[in-house]
């Protein structure tokens, strides 16, 4: 039997997107960089100096950010979110960008490897529907509201124990 969804269902079309100035907060993602073991390298200031290689997605929010911002470091594109992370273990880099949750799961790979403290950007996650759907609007600026005064995003993050988010505000 096929299930029919409601009009309020198909209005409610939710996607992960790069904020863009007309979405709703729902959380912001760090990003900051992945050292290898003995690296010299211990805060993010630090990263940017002649001779450093960076490992970076291409194209991606936070490359975006690096081929705009880096001044005297080099960056090494690669197609690939994978392939990135491979360029940076094989080509044995200085660092690799990326946001901090896939960069702690990846410092498991390299045993004192080091994910540098704070950020250089936040990538911004919100929740969206298109602009003719009033009711879903409505909705979700209610629902997303409430989730973050309620505490119940935060409350997530930390039950999850996802360390790199932060509620946006």
């Amino acid at each position: 039997m096929a299930m029919h969804p409601t009009p309020l269902c198909k209005a409610i079309a939710l996607g992960r997107l790069i904020f863009d100035g007309t979405r709703i907060y729902r959380v912001n993602q760090q990003t900051t960089y992945l050292v290898p073991p003995n690296s010299s390298l211990n805060t993010i200031e630090e990263v940017d100096v002649p001779g450093v290689r960076i490992a970076s997605f291409k194209k991606s929010a936070y490359d975006l950010w690096l081929v705009r911002n880096i001044q005297n470091a080099s960056l090494v594109h690669a197609d690939t979110l994978d392939a990135s992370v491979e360029l940076f273990f094989n080509d044995k880099l200085h660092a690799l960008a990326g946001l901090k949750t896939g960069l702690i799961k990846e410092s498991k790979r390299l045993p004192g490897s080091k994910v540098l403290d704070g950020q250089f950007m936040a990538v911004q996650q919100g929740v969206a529907t298109a602009k003719e759907n009033l009711q879903a609007i409505e909705f979700l600026s209610r629902f997303v509201q409430e989730a973050k005064q309620s505490g119940l995003i935060a409350s997530f993050i930390q039950k999850h124990q996802v360390v790199g988010l932060s509620v946006a505000a």
